[in-house]
């Protein structure tokens, strides 16, 4: 029916942790070793903060690194981001090379890229602490799962799975929203706006996803037919969205409102109670295609309204008992 996972339903997962981190490329980069000791955790973190961020188009990209380098202007730390893949960043620098734009419009930072063995300068500017990229070739599921748990709260993600395995680790996040999830993210900010309204940092920052997804809107290939409602809403300037969504994330309080509306999700949007009945009727389904064509055909006949739902189960259970 084309539903969201917010209204089918979200899998959690146990908050287990990860054994170790296996990929070479990151445990060279981040502790100058392939083995990995508590020790070398600990001095990490004293010395940097570590973001993982799976990133869906170019301006998303921007907008959460400048809130990154705005959130953290009082820190003394270095950062280190790590990208899953780095078309957005691609897909930026052509963006700023057609507009003869600068790449950033930072102050106080170098920005630097790792990728294989070689490292090389994006960017500088009065520099007095040091971004770092890291874009290993290939991050197994396994590993990014670890990275989510390892890095600080507002991880970017840019997917159901992603953001399913976010919640579940009780994370802080920015949705970086692809047209096709456009309906989830309203309805993710239309939750968040009835249920967190006490925690207005918290608010800030959906707005801001919010504000970054229109403009992607705006990106896209405006050839079709059909124009959507984005296209006629007011677009706040990219780089204010950014020091808006950065201003809020210096709120130690920001975090709050997303703990409260994972809990919330928690209670209210868990499907694992119900997944091995999903499974049952795919597998069913599978077996059975011309069951699968009539319950097709009895929910369209419920969504307009010619039986109700208690008649569209006693067909289903009728059609059942002859399998």
């Amino acid at each position: 029916m084309g539903l969201h996972f917010l209204e089918s339903g979200i899998l959690f997962r146990p908050s287990k942790p990860e054994e170790k981190l296996e990929n070479f490329e990151l445990l060279q980069w981040m502790f100058s070793s392939f083995g990995l000791t508590d020790d070398e955790m600990v001095s990490y973190k004293r010395k940097r903060r570590f973001y993982f961020a799976s990133l869906a188009n170019p301006l998303g990209g921007a907008i959460y690194v400048h809130a990154l380098v705005k959130a953290a202007e009082k820190d003394t730390k270095d950062i280190d981001l790590c990208f899953p893949d780095i078309e957005w960043l691609i897909g930026w620098m052509q963006l700023c090379n057609e507009k003869h734009a600068p790449l950033f419009d930072l102050e106080g930072v170098a920005i630097d890229f790792y990728s294989g063995k070689e490292c090389h300068r994006l960017f500088e500017k009065n520099a007095k602490k040091t971004i770092r990229f890291l874009s290993p070739a290939h991050i197994s599921f396994s590993d990014q799962r670890w990275l989510l748990q390892w890095s600080e709260d507002f991880v970017a993600v840019r997917e159901e799975l992603l953001f399913s395995e976010a919640i579940s680790l009780n994370k802080g996040y920015y949705y970086d929203s692809e047209q096709a999830s456009s309906s989830f993210l309203k309805d993710l900010i239309a939750i968040a706006e009835n249920r967190i309204g006490m925690h207005k940092s918290s608010l800030a920052v959906f707005r801001a996803m919010s504000q970054a997804a229109l403009h992607h809107a705006s990106l896209l290939d405006d050839s079709e037919e059909w124009v959507e409602e984005e296209s006629f809403q007011e677009k706040i300037p990219w780089l204010s969205i950014a020091l808006q969504l950065g201003r809020s994330l210096q709120d130690p309080e920001w975090i709050l409102g997303f703990k409260k509306l994972n809990q919330i999700f928690a209670m209210e949007h868990r499907a694992n109670e119900f997944i091995g009945q999903w499974v049952q009727r795919e597998l069913c389904h599978r077996s059975n295609p011309l069951l699968k064509q009539k319950e097709k055909e009895l929910l369209h006949q419920f969504s307009m309204g010619l039986l109700s739902f208690s008649q569209v189960l006693e067909c289903i259970q009728k059609e059942l008992s002859f399998i």
